[in-house]
């Protein structure tokens, strides 16, 4: 409400918030904060509550996925925590349990290491219990997609820069079989138009936190913005992307045919 004028938020206040937060120009680029919040107010001028916190969410999966001191990888639950403390200087946040819950000191448990693998594997027991396929986890989610980007990137070439270029995500699009009645090609180019960056030699790719923004935009076009940003990319991975790997990804991952 700060940084808002009346009940919403338009474009200035929101990059004023990130500013503020030190959320850009760093981890964040302005021209990425300025994409996420266009993604958030879906064709109007503001956000609104429910669309700045969206919009938070996304920043988490863009630009907070490596820990700042010792750059190991985070999974989506602890990347929003790192966010929460970029804007929280004292750092109160916790994070309690595997389902994401965030809770302040005087509420969180005791010992939070030893509830947090029982609680996963209770999880897991339930799922089961009613015949509810395994999603993958953060960790899990982040392997594939990498082995995802690598293999489009190197197409067969082990002299890759690991950046993709238009062609090769056209390719990845349609074979893991993204396109739909809402997702595609020509869909699927304006958003590859909206991430890529441009190389010194003037050639146009994305590199691979680009890609996961893309994946997050394909996900809010292909189900029509209907969940949260997270929800809709856990969706588009769960229900597309595990089920469509090329062969020698499906290899690599060890995941059954």
């Amino acid at each position: 409400s700060h940084y808002a004028r009346g009940d919403n938020m338009d474009a200035t206040c929101f990059m004023e918030c990130m500013a503020a937060c030190s959320i850009t120009p760093e981890p964040l680029a302005l021209d990425a904060v300025s994409r996420i919040f266009k993604s958030g107010a879906r064709g109007s001028h503001a956000l609104e509550f429910q669309d700045f916190l969206e919009c938070l969410e996304r920043c988490s999966l863009m630009g907070f996925l490596q820990h700042p001191e010792t750059q190991e990888e985070l999974s989506y639950d602890e990347a929003m925590v790192q966010l929460l403390r970029r804007i929280d200087k004292s750092k109160v946040y916790k994070l309690v349990d595997p389902s994401g819950k965030f809770l302040l000191p005087e509420h969180a448990a005791a010992d939070e290491s030893d509830t947090s693998e029982s609680a996963e594997e209770d999880r897991k027991d339930q799922a089961s219990d009613q015949g509810v396929p395994d999603e993958l986890s953060a960790e899990e989610t982040d392997r594939l997609l990498r082995a995802l980007f690598h293999y489009y990137c190197m197409d067969g070439k082990q002299s890759s820069k690991q950046q993709m270029v238009a062609g090769k995500f056209y390719k990845f699009v349609r074979e893991c079989k993204l396109m739909d009645s809402r997702v595609d090609q020509d869909a699927a180019g304006k958003i590859y138009k909206q991430v890529m960056k441009i190389s010194s030699s003037g050639v146009n790719y994305i590199a691979y936190s680009d890609f996961v923004e893309a994946l997050a935009l394909l996900a809010n076009l292909k189900y029509d913005n209907v969940g949260s940003p997270l929800e809709v990319f856990t969706r588009l991975v769960n229900d597309h992307l595990k089920h469509n790997l090329p062969e020698a990804v499906k290899n690599q991952m060890e995941m059954p045919p």
